[in-house]
C-alpha cells in the first residue's frame, strides 16, 4: 500500500531537521555540528598555564545571548556550571586539559573549546651539595644538578654550567631527557687553587633559560663574607665591597619591625657578577642574574647577561619571623669588583 505523499514529506522534514539541529559530544571532548547558523563564543580571562593548587575563572561572551550554558572539562560535564562564567578549582590534575562550552539558543547549539596546562610550579634548579667548605686543592668534587617543574611539552633540556674558576675544563653543557617534569645530571670538577668559587647552572629548553641554580665552593681557608647589623629604617647601609670568588654576607635584622621591606642598590661595574638574596633560609627572594657589560657574554655566565652592572631592587622581601637574611655575591672573573647597599623601610 502506498503511503500518503504528505506523510513522506513529513518524514523527510523530520530527517532534515535532525541533521540540521543535531550536536553530539565526541570522546575527545570536542563537539561537532551541522548547524550553519551558530551563536559565536569568545572566551575571556583564560590562561594557558596555571600553577597547581590555584584556580582560574573564565567568562564566555556569546552572541546572540543563549538560553543555556553547559561547561565540560576533558569531555566531562562540570556539574552546576550553567552560566557564562566557570571557575576551575585547585583540584585539577597536573597536565594538559580541554575546556568546552556548549550553548543552546532555541533549536540551535554551538560549542567552543580552549586548552590549558596545570603546572607543578615555576621551574627550579637545585645543586646537591649546595655548598662545599674547607675544600682541598686537587680533589675532585661531584654535584648532582636537578631541574624540576619543567613545562609540559619539553622533552629535553640542556644544562649549561660554570664551576667559577675560569679554567678550560671549568665550563660546559650537557643535555638531559625530561621525565615527569624533571631532569638531572651529575658533573665533577677539580679546583687548582684555594679560593671561594660559585658553581652556577642554567637549564634551557633550547630557546629560553627556564631557571638557574648555584652552589658555593670554598677551597682552603677562605673568608666567605661578613656579618652586618641592620638597625635603622630609611637609611642606605653599605656592605664591604668585594671581588673574585663567592661572598656570603649575613644581615641581622632582629632590631627591625616585622612587616618592613628591604631594598638593594648594587653595582657590578663592567665585569659581570650575580647577587642572590636569601630569605628565609633556603628561599631565594631575589636573583639579579649576571649583571655587567654584555661584552663579557660567555661560558663563565650561564644563562647570559641579564642587565647592566648597576641597579636597584625595591621590596625584595618582607620581614617575617626569621631575624636575618643572606646575600651571596658570585664573581667568577679574577678581575671583577662589586659593591652593594641595603635599605629597610616600612611599605
Amino acid at each position: 500500500m502506498k503511503r500518503p505523499k504528505s506523510m513522506l514529506n513529513f518524514v523527510f522534514l523530520v530527517f532534515v531537521a535532525c541533521l540540521i539541529f543535531s550536536c553530539e559530544l565526541t570522546g575527545s571532548g570536542q563537539f561537532t555540528t551541522t548547524d550553519p547558523w551558530l551563536p559565536t563564543i569568545t572566551f575571556n580571562e583564560q590562561e594557558t598555564v596555571i600553577q597547581s593548587g590555584s584556580s582560574m575563572t573564565i567568562t564566555a561572551s556569546v552572541n546572540p545571548d543563549p538560553d543555556s550554558y553547559a561547561w565540560y572539562l576533558d569531555g566531562d560535564l562540570i556539574v552546576g556550571a550553567t552560566t557564562a562564567t566557570v571557575t576551575l578549582g585547585s583540584d585539577v590534575d597536573l597536565g594538559s586539559h580541554i575546556v568546552t562550552l556548549v550553548v543552546v539558543k532555541g533549536n540551535y547549539r554551538s560549542s567552543g573549546s580552549f586548552s590549558f596546562e596545570v603546572s607543578s610550579g615555576t621551574p627550579t634548579v637545585t645543586v646537591d651539595p649546595n655548598a662545599v667548605t674547607n675544600g682541598t686543592v686537587g680533589q675532585s668534587y661531584s654535584f648532582t644538578v636537578t631541574a624540576d617543574n619543567i613545562p609540559s611539552g619539553v622533552s629535553q633540556v640542556t644544562f649549561n654550567y660554570s664551576f667559577g674558576d675560569g679554567s678550560v675544563t671549568g665550563t660546559g653543557s650537557q643535555p638531559a631527557t625530561v621525565s615527569n617534569h624533571s631532569a638531572s645530571i651529575t658533573i665533577s670538577h677539580t679546583y687548582d687553587a684555594a679560593s671561594a668559587y660559585g658553581l652556577t647552572v642554567a637549564v634551557s629548553d633550547g630557546s629560553t633559560t627556564l631557571a638557574t641554580g648555584y652552589a658555593s665552593v670554598i677551597i682552603g681557608q677562605v673568608n666567605p663574607g661578613n656579618d652586618y647589623d641592620l638597625t635603622v629604617l630609611d637609611d642606605w647601609i653599605a656592605a664591604n665591597s668585594g671581588g673574585y670568588g663567592i661572598t656570603v654576607d649575613t644581615w641581622d635584622i632582629s632590631q627591625l619591625p616585622t612587616g618592613c621591606v628591604f631594598d638593594m642598590q648594587f653595582d657590578a661595574y663592567s665585569i659581570p657578577d650575580k647577587f642572590i638574596v636569601e630569605y628565609p633560609d633556603g628561599h631565594t627572594a631575589k636573583d639579579t642574574g649576571w649583571r655587567g657589560d654584555s661584552y663579557y657574554e660567555g661560558p663563565l655566565y650561564p644563562g647570559g647577561i641579564a642587565g647592566t652592572g648597576a641597579g636597584q631592587i625595591d621590596s625584595m622581601f618582607t620581614k617575617g619571623s626569621q631575624q636575618h637574611f643572606k646575600i651571596t655575591v658570585i664573581g667568577p672573573d679574577t678581575g671583577t669588583a662589586w659593591e652593594y647597599s641595603i635599605r629597610a623601610r616600612m611599605p
